[in-house]
């Protein structure tokens, strides 16, 4: 499962509590940023596992290092037909190892 980042869970959380009240997120009491931190967090959550079933994964614009260089291994492997998308999941599987590491 793909890590949230905290940038990302603060953007939602703010968007939830902005959804619910009409006062600004700078007024929000300590103990109400972690509710809507964790709603935040179980709708996030909800969201990338439903599109993980659905086959897909959150990846970076730019391919890491480590990506790159698992598409030069994945490269020297080359199967063909399936070179490119060989490639492509030896891409995704060293993001995820990543992310995972993170």
């Amino acid at each position: 499962m793909t890590a949230i980042s905290p940038t990302a869970l603060e953007e939602a959380a703010k968007a939830a509590f902005e959804a619910e009240w009409e006062r600004p997120w700078e007024t929000v009491a300590s103990y109400e940023r972690d509710h809507f931190h964790g709603v935040a967090t179980a709708a996030i959550t909800a969201y990338l596992a439903q599109r993980e079933k659905e086959g897909f994964v959150e990846v970076p614009v730019e391919p890491t290092v480590t990506m790159r260089k698992a598409a030069v291994e994945a490269d020297d492997e080359r199967t063909g037909n399936e070179t490119c998308a060989h490639i492509y999941r030896a891409m995704l599987t060293a993001a995820s190892q990543e992310q995972n590491d993170a």
